[in-house]
């Protein structure tokens, strides 16, 4: 993974870029269209403790999976630690409830993102109408 997210930066960042690596090995090549943010959109790398190495070497900013507030506090910190600087937060699967969100928001995360189950459309256009009440009182 981090050769390809090496490899990527280059095809953000060069007009001709060029990788050798292990796993990703392309010779001189040019990609269009470049990305309009310089120098790249940021990169959002998931995972647990385990990826907070690529986190501090690759990343833009965390993407955690459905961390409960109470275990994402001291991993925030051990993150920051690992990164040695204060990387953003996203945190998806997140219920729609505001005593929880509460509790993320006193974590400065900067993101949250709801977890939309698969059902019939009037369901799922039930839990968006609600996901909208709900993250209206966050703005």
């Amino acid at each position: 993974m981090d050769e390809r997210l090496r490899a990527i930066r280059e095809l953000w960042t060069q007009e001709k870029a060029e990788f050798h690596g292990e796993f990703v090995d392309f010779a001189p090549a040019y990609s269009w269209p470049k990305p309009v943010q310089r120098p790249h959109p940021p990169i959002y790398v998931g995972g647990g403790e385990g990826a907070f190495p690529r986190v501090a070497a690759l990343g833009d900013a965390w993407l955690a999976n459905g961390v409960p507030p109470g275990q994402l506090g001291p991993q925030i910190a051990r993150m920051r630690n690992t990164a040695g600087r204060d990387v953003p937060v996203t945190v998806y699967g997140v219920p729609a409830d505001p005593a929880v969100i509460e509790e993320y928001a006193r974590l400065d995360v900067e993101r949250l993102l709801f977890s939309l189950p698969t059902v019939p459309e009037v369901e799922t256009l039930t839990h968006l109408d609600r996901f909208a009440e709900v993250a209206g009182r966050f703005r």
